[in-house]
């Protein structure tokens, strides 16, 4: 018997039910998946009067906007769309007993053996797609072949209120046809890898035989490319097989910097892809962690152990340290991705640890919490750290705090694998009713305070004593000077509703401690910092580019001034401020062996009051040999009779990167009785006038100095 299939796909699905509900939406360009002013939104699906703009699913909502600013953009109504996606597969029922629904918008039917009591296929189809409008006023597009996999993509491509039919025995002549792009299950990265082998069209795959294809895109994608372009009749859509990898991703609405937010965040994804693993009872020992940053670079890094991961907190550490191996200070996180690669069956065979600390135990209490939901939904249990905001009140560390109270159901919702987009909307305004309590009467579970120790303190005390006696010597005993030595690497941090914090660190002896203060929020308000050091302004600013600012990103700053740092966003605007008290100075030291001969101290503040001067290029700053300034004292003379001094060389600095140098006051360079000193330089290595021009030529560096 001739197997026949249908494959059915509602039109624009989302967009069209829109149309249906709002008569005025008809014949215009609908868009569904968020407002034009919303951060991050993204299509989900758009009508065919908004495709003739080029606006596709997938495509950022302020991208669709600017091609096409005129139409209608809308949330989404997934209880509207599951009504109406229901009506619709209850009338494939009235056609076969054998339904695949594969997505809210699509199914295959397989009408094999329905001859008889509907007629031929083709009938069967425009009768089910007239029943489809005249009952729920959409529109479907039917793929028909005898294989699942030529109807589907056979239903793709007289769209919308289309019907395509591939005879049965043209599986082959069908599939040849087709440009390779609609090679169904290919991707842009399996296609351009195609193209650079010379493989452009359906019949250059079908030249080549299964070893070769394997050779190049390994056994399953090798083997899949060989089947497709002849129809694949051996695809099933039923099977479900277990993923080889778990992952799951979250896109933020606005960029994370703070890492104590990067790291709960993270803390989220493991929760939810260490509870997918057990649901799937797999097990493995590979973690992959994945960043998109503010600009839209992706970078990954992946480690592989020879233990398992057992529990949450198991993998929460390795993705940490995984985090803290890739991640980029000095740009904000946009996207967080956590997988578990190369999976493992959990019943298979492995060799048991020799020693347990306790991680089965977490791991068998985690199987019991995820049985318990699985028995009732509603019942939510997560890490405290993962709880949404409920309370916020705080004036000092050991003033009143509002009592934290507990909120009925959950903030929380599983990413839905490698390619779920989630956004955390659910955080709760604040509010300051209730019941007020001293911090220190606090219960240890209370989940808006956690407080994190770590690192170590060592203190030595070394003394001695001599003592000489006999041979007529008088007895004498002299103690020696106890010395007393530190060493600290020492961190605390104290956070309250999960926006105060406190933090302290010591290390180096104590040289380089930091005391500071801060707030992170949703608002307007996004950080804010006193600190006794490490007060950074961020670079992206044109101030930086002027050399005008006071440095970059805090976690790599290394100033010792004390200060306040504050950062405001909105969707479309950030501002930074920053006051800092800086007490530096450029120290230089010349030293004989390990004696110190002499120092020298500039405060760095004199190269402000100082002067600048700007040279065509950053390789001839770098060429500098000698700076030398006009005075009547200097030794030096230049063709027109002119007296330099030469300056020593902690007076001047050089900064290649902006093409500049720089002179302290030291350098006396500043303007007397009207008249600025002239200044002369030499280079390491031969010049060429070229380099600088000529001051009648506008062309040139030279010619573009004003001339006064």
């Amino acid at each position: 018997m001739q197997a026949v299939f249908l494959h059915v796909d509602l039109d624009a699905f989302f967009a069209s039910v829109e149309q249906l509900d709002h008569p005025e939406y008809r014949g215009k360009p609908v868009i569904v998946g968020g407002l034009p002013g919303e951060r991050r939104a993204v299509v989900s699906t758009a009508s065919y009067e908004a495709r003739r703009f080029g606006v596709h699913s997938a495509m950022p909502v302020y991208q669709a906007f600017k091609l096409c600013p005129n139409g209608i953009y809308l949330h989404g109504r997934m209880k509207r769309y599951h009504e109406k996606s229901e009506e619709v597969m209850n009338i494939f029922k009235n056609y076969s007993p054998d339904i695949q629904q594969i997505s809210v918008d699509e199914a295959f039917i397989d009408l094999t053996g329905t001859e008889k009591l509907f007629g031929p296929p083709i009938e069967t189809a425009k009768r089910l797609k007239a029943e489809v409008k005249e009952k729920t006023g959409l529109t479907v597009s039917v793929g028909l072949a005898s294989t699942k996999y030529c109807a589907k993509i056979a239903s793709g491509l007289q769209k919308p209120d289309g019907l395509t039919v591939v005879p049965a025995g043209q599986e082959e002549d069908f599939m040849l046809s087709l440009p390779i792009t609609k090679i169904w299950g290919a991707g842009n990265k399996t296609i351009g890898k195609l193209a650079n082998y010379g493989l452009k069209t359906p019949r250059d795959i079908y030249n080549r035989s299964e070893a070769l294809l394997q050779s190049l895109f390994g056994k399953a994608a090798g083997t899949f490319l060989y089947n497709s372009v002849r129809g694949n009749p051996g695809v099933d859509f039923h099977a479900e097989p277990k993923s080889r990898s778990l992952s799951a991703e979250n896109t933020y609405e606005y960029d994370l910097t703070d890492i104590d937010i990067i790291e709960t965040a993270l803390l989220g994804l493991c929760h939810t892809v260490m509870f997918r693993s057990l649901r799937e009872k797999v097990r493995s020992s590979t973690v992959c962690v994945k960043i998109r940053y503010e600009d839209f670079t992706t970078v990954s890094v992946q480690a592989a152990s020879e233990r398992y991961v057992s529990s949450v907190d198991d993998l929460f550490e390795r993705a940490k340290g995984l985090l803290e191996k890739k991640r980029d200070v000095n740009k904000g996180i946009r996207l967080l991705g956590l997988g578990l690669q190369n999976l493992e069956d959990e019943d298979a065979p492995r060799q048991l640890d020799l020693f347990d600390f306790g991680e089965e135990k977490k791991r068998k209490l985690e199987s019991a919490i995820l049985k318990a939901q699985e028995k009732n939904p509603s019942l939510k249990i997560t890490k405290a750290r993962l709880l949404g905001t409920s309370t916020l009140i705080l004036s000092m560390l050991f003033f009143p705090l509002q009592e934290a109270k507990a909120e009925n159901g959950s903030n929380e919702r599983d990413a839905d694998g490698a390619a779920g987009i989630v956004f955390d909307s659910s955080k709760l305004p604040l509010s300051f009713s209730g019941n007020l309590v001293p911090l220190f009467d606090s219960d240890f579970g209370n989940q808006d305070i956690e407080f994190y120790a770590s690192g170590y303190w060592k203190s030595e005390v070394q003394g001695g004593a001599s003592a000489s006696f006999g041979f007529g010597l008088t007895p004498s005993f002299s103690p020696q000077t106890p010395v007393f030595s530190q060493n600290v690497d020492l961190s605390l941090f104290f956070l309250l509703n999960h926006h105060w914090y406190f933090e302290a660190a010591f290390a180096d002896e104590f040289t380089q401690n930091t005391v500071a203060a801060g707030y992170t929020g949703e608002g307007y308000l996004k950080s804010a910092r006193v600190s006794n050091r490490k007060i950074a302004f961020p670079s992206i600013y044109s101030v930086s580019d002027l050399n005008r600012g006071i440095g970059g990103d805090s976690q790599t700053a290394t100033n010792q001034a004390p200060g306040v740092s504050l950062n405001w966003q909105g969707e479309k605007w950030r501002a930074d401020a920053a006051l800092r008290y800086d007490m530096l100075e450029a120290h230089e030291k010349s030293w004989y062996g390990k004696n110190s001969l002499s120092v020298s101290e500039i405060d760095l503040s004199a190269y402000d009051t100082g002067k600048q001067y700007i040279l065509p290029k950053g390789s001839l700053v770098e060429n500098i040999k000698d700076v030398y300034v006009e005075s009547t004292a200097g030794s030096y003379t230049d063709t027109k009779g002119r007296k330099y001094k030469k300056i020593d060389e902690s007076s001047y600095l050089l900064m290649a990167s902006s093409n500049m140098l720089l002179l302290s006051k030291d350098a006396k360079a500043s303007r007397r009785d009207g008249v600025l000193p002239a200044l002369a330089v030499t280079f390491r290595t031969n010049v060429s006038q070229s380099d600088f021009g000529d001051y009648d030529d506008e062309s040139s560096f030279l010619g573009k100095v004003p001339k006064q």
